[in-house]
């Protein structure tokens, strides 16, 4: 039987991948991202599974352990941002505590909020009149929380910054913890439905982690869950709130700034042109991340620096 010379098996090599790599930034999109995410994208994350793809009795047999409180509610997390950046900013001037959260599915809501706000109350050798809370995604609402838990038990609280925040957990999905499409209020939402880093698969994975399935029937009215829905905004700590355009979370984070300022609140909002909903995480190669890092030590030194 005859066989193929190593040079003509070479030659039947197909010179282009015909079909798009899974996971791949949607062509309708593509232009909108930022194009050194997009190179960044397409070489490290394009053609990989998502977490909510991976099927979870194969992802526990070894899981790696490299939790954050900063932007995850459901672990184990998939990269890390870290305050030093802003310690190294405020040049003495700031403490930064993380917070290690408990997580779901295995601690669902309430526990991680009520892990950060034990932590919060924690009395350490700081100055209780210069205190500032933050987070991205997931962190963010709880941030959003904490604001509005500090403002109800009169502690004083000098800034949120909020980062890509999840404001309202519930307008998006079912019950049972699928994306409705048809009734989702937020337009970022179905415009971004494919998008990279948080498609709405990968949302409403988080949403069933976090709340249960079904979500429990007392959730609808909690502002805690939703701050977006919460009656009163009034009186909180100044607010520095950054959203992602092609995030699905930015509308409902733009909405929630402009709540807070009808409210009376204090805030800045600022919108990444281009950025993904990880942009922060990559302050090495974005220049929004970098902007990002400035924004926030900026606002510390107006509001904790004495």
């Amino acid at each position: 039987m005859a066989t193929l010379d190593e040079k003509t098996l070479r030659d039947l090599r197909p010179k282009t991948i015909l079909q798009p790599l899974h996971n791949s930034i949607p062509p309708e999109l593509l232009s909108r991202f930022d194009p050194v995410y997009v190179e960044h994208y397409n070489k490290y994350n394009a053609g990989r599974l998502h977490t909510h793809e991976v099927p979870i009795e194969k992802f526990r047999k070894d899981p790696a352990k490299y939790i954050t409180n900063y932007g995850r509610a459901v672990g184990p997390d998939v990269f890390r941002i870290t305050e030093q950046t802003f310690v190294d900013g405020l040049d003495g001037h700031l403490v930064a505590f993380d917070i290690d959260y408990r997580l779901a599915p295995e601690h669902k809501y309430p526990i991680p909020l009520d892990d950060c706000w034990t932590a919060f109350n924690w009395e350490f050798n700081v100055d209780p009149d210069r205190m500032a809370v933050g987070g991205c995604s997931a962190g963010g609402h709880l941030s959003a929380v904490i604001a509005l838990l500090c403002r109800n038990a009169s502690i004083p609280l000098r800034l949120q910054v909020l980062n890509v925040p999840v404001c309202d957990l519930l307008g998006a999905f079912t019950p049972d913890g699928r994306f409705d499409r048809a009734n989702c209020p937020y337009d970022s939402y179905r415009e971004m439905e494919f998008t990279t880093a948080l498609p709405m698969a990968r949302m409403a994975y988080f949403h069933r982690h976090f709340l249960g399935v079904p979500r429990p029937a007392s959730s609808e009215e909690d502002w805690k869950i939703s701050p977006i829905v919460a009656p009163d905004l009034s009186g909180l700590a100044p607010a520095l709130v950054f959203t992602a355009e092609m995030d699905p979370l930015r509308d409902e984070g733009e909405q929630y700034a402009a709540k807070l300022k009808a409210a009376g609140c204090q805030v800045e909002l600022l919108r990444m042109a281009g950025a993904p909903h990880t942009f922060s995480a990559l302050d090495g190669i974005l220049e929004c991340g970098r902007v990002y890092n400035a924004k926030v030590i900026e606002a510390m030194q107006k509001e904790l620096v004495r």
